[in-house]
């Protein structure tokens, strides 16, 4: 097994928007937030705020988020964590969430997902939180972040015991 950061591994590395973005109340995508994120599942109700297809264009244009990306709960509620499962998502998320894009010829997405939420993830993570107010982890904490990981194959069986 070799050690790795994650700004190695992942393609990308960013946030949710920081923007202000009009609500939309007819429209069929979604703005969500760290609340969103909780036992590995990415939570959608009809209370949640309503983007247009158009927005979430414009915010898909910096964030690039897309299938088998992981997201991270990064302010507030921090440490939550999934993936994304739909080829097309129809949300896009708020500042409090990081989105890595790992390079999947070196790491499978479910196998990010489960290390950021096993107990040696979430030291980790714990152990590089900032702020009072309003707990952080910022970006570059996450980048600098390590993993230690094992070829594929194994990679895969433990996904797949999981």
């Amino acid at each position: 097994m070799k050690n790795y950061k994650l700004s190695e591994i992942c393609l990308n590395i960013t946030d949710g928007t920081h923007s202000t973005v009009i609500d939309d109340n007819q429209g069929d995508c979604f703005l969500l937030s760290c609340k969103n994120i909780k036992c590995g599942k990415i939570n959608i109700n009809n209370t949640d705020r309503r983007i247009s297809r158009e927005t979430l264009k414009m915010l898909r244009k910096r964030t690039k988020m897309g299938f088998n990306d992981v997201i991270l709960s990064s302010v507030g509620t921090i440490g939550q964590s999934s993936y994304i499962k739909q080829v097309n998502p129809h949300f896009e998320f708020q500042r409090s969430v990081a989105i890595l894009k790992p390079n999947i010829n070196i790491i499978l997405s479910p196998y990010l997902h489960y290390y950021l939420i096993s107990n040696i993830g979430q030291n980790d993570i714990k152990s590089r939180i900032k702020g009072a107010a309003q707990p952080c982890l910022f970006l570059n904490d996450i980048k600098s972040m390590e993993i230690s990981l094992p070829d594929m194959t194994i990679q895969q069986h433990i996904v797949d015991t999981i």
